[in-house]
This record gives C-alpha cells, sequence and structure tokens, in this order.
C-alpha cells in the first residue's frame, strides 16, 4: 500500500506540474493554435524544471485527472471586478479631502460604496458575458483534450498490436534459423559418420575422425535418451507384450521350444 500511495503522489505531482504549464501556455496563446500544439510546448516547458528533466509521462494519467475535476482547487481565476474596485476607491481617496466633502470636480465620490460596484461600472453584470465566454472556451478545450487523448491511446494500442506481431515473427524467424543450423550440423556430422576409417593410413588422422564420430556417436545417444523420458512410448498401447517386439534375445525360444 504504501508504494502505491508513493506512485500515486508522484503522478499526481507530475500531473498538477503539467497542468501549470498547459495554462501558461493557455495564456500565452489563448487562440489560433491547436491542442496538440500546446500540448507540445508545455512538455518543453515541463522538460525545463531540473525536477523534471526526464519529461511528462503520466498522459493517461493526466486526462483522467481532468475529467473528474482534479485540478479544478488548482486553477486561479482572474478576478477583473477586484481591481475595478481598488481602482474607482484609490481615485474617490485621492479626490475626497480629509474633511470628507466632496469637491467639485469629483460631486458625490465621497458616498461611493462597495455595494454600488454591482450597479455601476465593473458590476456583476458586466462581467457574465465574459464569463460565459470563457466558460464556453474551457468547454471546447477539455473535448478538445479528451479527443487528443483518445487518439493518443488508440495509436498506443495500435504501436503495442505491432511490437506484439513484429515480436512473434520474430520468433517464428529464429525458429526457422535454429531448425535450419540443426539440419546442416546432422548433415555434417553424417558425413563424418560415413568416413571409412580403415582407408586411413596416417594414424593421427584415423585417431581424429575416430574420436569425431564416437563423440556424435555419444551425443545422438543422449539426446535420444533424452527424448524416451520425456515422450511416452507409443508401442505398449493397452498390451504390454507389444513392448518385446523387434528386440534381439528375446524370450521366444518359449514359444517354440528348445529344438
Amino acid at each position: 500500500m504504501r508504494s502505491l500511495d508513493s506512485r500515486y503522489r508522484l503522478m499526481e505531482t507530475h500531473c498538477r506540474r503539467f497542468n501549470g504549464c498547459l495554462k501558461q501556455i493557455e495564456y500565452r496563446n489563448p487562440s489560433g493554435t491547436q491542442i496538440q500544439d500546446r500540448i507540445e510546448q508545455a512538455e518543453r516547458l515541463f522538460e525545463q524544471d531540473p525536477k523534471y528533466k526526464d519529461g511528462f509521462k503520466f498522459h493517461h494519467v493526466f486526462r483522467l485527472f481532468k475529467e473528474f475535476g482534479k485540478f479544478d482547487d488548482n486553477v486561479s481565476q482572474p478576478r477583473p471586478r477586484r481591481r475595478d474596485f481598488d481602482t474607482l476607491n484609490d481615485s474617490s481617496e485621492s479626490d475626497v479631502p480629509y474633511d470628507g466633502q466632496p469637491t467639485p470636480e469629483s460631486p458625490g465620490l465621497s458616498s461611493f460604496s462597495p455595494q454600488q460596484s454591482d450597479d455601476g461600472v465593473g458590476g456583476t453584470s458586466s462581467q457574465r458575458p465574459m464569463g460565459a465566454k470563457k466558460a464556453k472556451l474551457k468547454k471546447k478545450n477539455e473535448d478538445q483534450f479528451c479527443q487528443y487523448f483518445q487518439t493518443l491511446n488508440a495509436k498506443s494500442d495500435t504501436i503495442v498490436d505491432l511490437l506484439q506481431k513484429a515480436d512473434e515473427r520474430q520468433n517464428v524467424q529464429l525458429q526457422l534459423q535454429k531448425q535450419q543450423i540443426d539440419l546442416q550440423k546432422k548433415r555434417d556430422e553424417d558425413r563424418i559418420l560415413m568416413i571409412d576409417l580403415n582407408s586411413l593410413t596416417n594414424p593421427m588422422i584415423r585417431r581424429h575422425w575416430e574420436q569425431k564420430q564416437m563423440q556424435i556417436l555419444q551425443e545422438r545417444e543422449i539426446e535420444q535418451q533424452q527424448s524416451q523420458a520425456t515422450q511416452p512410448s507409443s508401442n505398449t498401447g493397452q498390451f504390454g507384450f507389444l513392448d518385446d517386439i523387434g528386440h534381439d534375445g528375446g524370450n521366444l525360444n518359449d514359444y517354440y521350444g528348445d529344438n
């Protein structure tokens, strides 16, 4: 459980960092760029951090975090109303004298209050169209993200399938090569076994080929024993007496008598 929790925290940290990089790219390029271009720019920005120099490797997890709103609490929304309020408040304080009376150049500004900001300039009614536009743009970006990552996952599955098929083809080729090598080895050994040792007059040459023949025969005998040990005998069937057929020195005299 501790390893799973550590793995989850690592993925969450990387995804939050990548989300911040992506937000920076979106603020720099609010429109006119494709979603894939913004993701690639965010990846390059992500790699500039020394802590994440290996690059971002959790795209599939990032998509899930985005769908479940994992980063909603970490997104900072611009607040133009507060800035408008501060600007108006500063201007009112600069125009109002210390006795609290309004000057002729700025009549009525001393009675400005935060409650009036909803009805005047910078109020909620003037910001609603902008909020709706941003919400629509956010929904469009999320749809593009989902479509992009679905395409990425489909391509990943295709790549995995191609790699598996390539691995299977490679295994088949290796098996064919091994069979060819074994066949060529058997042919060479058969040529050695066919050498007539009596025709060799040189004792050293004869000893050499004699040792080769003995080695080949021993190896084949071992292989035959191993093959018989791994495979059940096909001669017995349901009758055990079939094992004696073809063997020299059997008990055939018991059937024919001692004649």
